[in-house]
């Protein structure tokens, strides 16, 4: 099942297949959910191709390092004062790509939501060509 990801705009900006690879609007695969067996959390790490943490998933919320939100998925209840913007129409035909990524341990911590909008995009973190 594909889950399409919103942006700030409400405008969809990446999206993730039912294997966990996440996808940029031109479909590419930019990163996977590294979910790690036996370790329980409440956000998976989205890690990019060389292995770097490019974001937290909570499945509703995508997060960056500071805990800032960067995406969502339609259907998200925010928590708080924060209110989503109306999703907007697919923009572009999901046709994803073979992924060239092998699963990796990742040990690394979640931030701590702060439930505002981060002042960068999630393709800010990203090597230019995913963005």
């Amino acid at each position: 099942m594909r889950r399409f990801l919103f942006d700030r705009q409400g405008k969809v900006c990446f999206y993730l297949t039912g294997a966990g690879v996440m996808y940029n609007v031109f479909n590419q695969a930019v990163g996977r959910l590294e979910r790690e067996p036996g370790l329980a959390l409440d956000m998976t790490p989205v890690v990019g191709a060389t292995g770097q943490v490019l974001a937290w998933f909570d499945e509703s919320f995508l997060w960056n390092q500071k805990g800032e939100l960067l995406v969502f998925i339609k259907g998200a209840k925010p928590e708080g004062s924060l209110e989503l913007p109306k999703t907007k129409r697919l923009e572009f035909k999901p046709e994803p790509k073979p992924a060239p990524f092998q699963p990796l341990l990742v040990r690394a911590k979640p931030p701590e939501k702060s439930w505002r909008w981060a002042t960068d995009t999630l393709g800010s973190w990203m090597p230019e060509n995913y963005a």
